[in-house]
């Protein structure tokens, strides 16, 4: 089992029940280093009692140690832990874990208290959470477990932890690493080899695509350029003048097709809202005009080149002066709808997030906790499990490093005494001895934790 699936069993453990729990480990560093990454893990309101086994202790040596972490006076170590540790716990106290390393040092009487412990704090009505982890070698843990099973009703937990040792995990980490090199080495060398052998890299392909290149561009260049490459190379080559009617009626049909082209755009906010029936007729007054004026230069033999030239022009200059004004209307139209989309989306970023009901009650007040854990799914299903949709409420805080998911009973007591006297109202699937109270000031202290 690996560290982070024995936390995660440890942890809903802990949160569900109170529980005598074996860990087996095969060295005592491995159990240190696995119960101190737990207990970090902890609430700051987890009481925790933590001792190193030892074969030179005596058993009033781990009592006395383990009344000098959890009570605040101290007792008799001599009396058993069974007799008078759960009654001197502070009743405010939160949940709590004894936790001892080395365990297969510890005697089967203090072993035996230890279980009587964990029994009679579940048979109290109002006893605590309180769970006790025995970390041991995996023969100890096996031979514990079943000594104690056999004349006890509840059963205690076994959980064991595999853990690769450094030594593999530093031979097989050296060994994926030489496995990787090789493959880059490999895909390099194929790479560069077939650059080598490809055809774009020979100098004959150069020339070739070059000389394409070139017969392309002077194509081009004597398509457009046809008179002035003429001109170039005969100085004495002039251009032939076409006749003025057929130069200016040419020139006078494409001005009128652009017109017809920008007259007939769907998207100009000046013609957008006239019907059909309008733009044709102006369409056809424009083609009018522009059929006189051809009428008027062809009944005037004696017009000249240069006038016909600057009629044209002049048509030319006024269809490029629409184009652009029709070309700014629409990207400030544009600008228009981007700035109000952007307004719409700002308006979207403020709105105030929806409050938890918790947060409307008084400060003072006090609520019951009946599970919380770190998987939505399995809240969802501790609270379809016990029948609690209409008496429970859910919140979400942040804890552990992650997302808490924390369930509380939907009902509010005037102090700690009346929470904890109503757990005996429970539903009786749930575990009496799990609830327990929690402030209404603590439970906004931890909604108000920014949730990732």
């Amino acid at each position: 089992m690996a560290i982070n699936e024995l936390h995660s069993r440890l942890e809903y453990l802990v949160s569900y029940s109170s529980q005598l729990i074996f860990i087996s480990c095969e060295s005592l560093s491995q159990q240190q280093s696995s119960l101190q990454q737990f207990i970090a893990k902890q609430h700051e309101n987890t009481e925790v009692a933590f001792i190193n086994g030892e074969s030179t202790l005596r058993d009033s040596d781990y009592r006395n140690e383990i009344y000098r972490q959890l009570v605040s006076h101290p007792l008799s170590p001599n009396v058993p832990l069974d007799e008078q540790l759960i009654q001197h716990i502070s009743k405010d106290a939160g949940p709590i874990l004894l936790c001892i390393c080395a365990a297969q040092h510890i005697s089967t009487k203090l072993l035996n208290e230890l279980w009587s412990l964990v029994l009679k704090n579940k048979d109290l009505q109002k006893g605590h959470h309180l769970n006790v982890l025995l970390f041991g070698s995996p023969e100890w843990t096996e031979s514990a477990k079943s000594n104690l099973a056999k004349d006890n009703q509840h059963l205690p937990i076994l959980l064991s932890s595999e853990i690769v040792t450094t030594n593999q995990f530093t031979q097989s980490y050296s060994q994926s690493i030489s496995q990787k090199r090789a493959e880059i080495d490999q895909r390099f060398k194929t790479t560069v080899d077939a650059e080598s052998e490809s055809i774009i890299t020979k100098p004959l392909f150069k020339i070739l695509a070059g000389m394409v290149f070139l017969g392309i561009f002077s194509m081009l260049v004597f398509w457009q350029y046809p008179n002035e490459i003429k001109q170039f190379v005969d100085p004495h080559y002039t251009v032939v003048d076409e006749p003025v009617d057929e130069l200016a009626e040419e020139q006078v049909i494409d001005v009128m097709q652009s017109l017809e082209s920008i007259q007939l755009d769907d998207n100009m906010p000046l013609e957008s809202d006239l019907p059909n029936v309008e733009k044709t007729e102006q369409i056809e007054q424009q083609q009018d005009e522009v059929s006189q004026s051809l009428q008027l230069e062809n009944s005037e033999q004696q017009l000249p080149v240069d006038h016909s030239q600057e009629l044209v022009t002049s048509w030319q200059q006024e269809v490029e002066k629409q184009q652009l004004q029709v070309k700014q209307e629409k990207q400030s139209k544009q600008a228009e709808q981007q700035e109000r989309a952007t307004k719409a989306e700002q308006a979207k970023l403020v709105l105030p997030p929806a409050k938890h009901p918790i947060l409307e009650l008084d400060d003072n007040l006090f609520v019951l906790q009946l599970a919380s854990m770190s998987d939505p799914a399995v809240a969802e299903r501790f609270i379809t499990q016990h029948g609690l949709q209409e008496t429970s409420w859910i919140y979400t805080t942040q804890r552990f490093g992650g997302d808490w998911h924390v369930v509380i009973f939907k009902k509010t007591f005037a102090n700690v005494q009346q929470a904890r006297q109503y757990t005996a109202s429970l539903p009786d699937s749930i575990d009496k001895t799990v609830p327990f109270a929690k402030s209404v000031k603590q439970i906004k202290v931890e909604l108000a934790v920014p949730q990732q």
